[in-house]
């Protein structure tokens, strides 16, 4: 049986890209007039329409149904309102457990992207521990990344240094360390026969409330 979420995400696929930008747009315009908590605008960004669906299902639950209705009909997409899925009662308890098992997916992915990246960390020696924490300060080499102090670098132990880049980077960590291990010709790495494909993040890393 298709889930409500799954059909959410089905009916997305109908706009184009262009279309899908200007309904990220509204849908932040409409969690500010409504007064939700909103979606971190860089985590928004970087969702496709699966991840969109994701994101709002994991923070507004059964609302998500009521919320993607009003940004069609903001957008004059009335033949893709009509292709909404009702929300009953019985509907409503559904969408909550597929909210919970999202969240919950979420949640094992942050774990276990933390975890890779510390297995893959504890294969280098220190001199390629400090050449990682050197690449990571490289602004051309991290172009449009966020910024992770240098002091904080400096400072970081392996531990610490994960839990840096998976606060900074989020759902590309993985990526980000695949790029520098890449860099640095540790292609050897198991990270590279194994990756993992995350595709939303833990909750408390991609939102906030107004």
């Amino acid at each position: 049986m298709t889930s409500i979420t799954e059909k959410l995400q089905e009916t997305l696929k109908d706009l184009n890209d262009a279309e899908l930008n200007h309904f990220k747009w509204i849908l932040q315009k409409t969690v500010r007039q409504r007064g939700l908590p909103r979606i971190l605008s860089s985590r928004m960004e970087r969702a496709d329409r699966a991840d969109v669906v994701d994101l709002m299902v994991a923070m507004y639950s059964e609302q998500s149904v009521d919320m993607i209705r009003e940004v069609f009909r903001k957008m004059n997409r009335t033949d893709l309102e009509q292709k909404l899925p009702e929300i009953s009662s019985a509907s409503k308890g559904k969408l909550c457990e597929e909210q919970i098992s999202i969240i919950w997916s979420i949640e094992s992915t942050i774990t276990s992207d933390r975890e890779r990246i510390q297995k893959m960390l504890q294969d280098l020696n220190e001199s390629e521990f400090k050449e990682f924490k050197w690449t990571l300060k490289d602004r051309n080499f991290m172009s449009g990344l966020p910024y992770i102090q240098n002091c904080k670098l400096d400072k970081a132990d392996m531990l610490d240094l994960v839990d840096l880049m998976i606060h900074a980077y989020s759902q590309r960590s993985v990526e980000v360390t695949k790029k520098i291990f890449k860099k640095m010709n540790r292609n050897d790495l198991e990270l590279f026969n194994n990756p993992i494909k995350p595709r939303v993040m833990e909750e408390k890393y991609f939102i906030h409330s107004n």
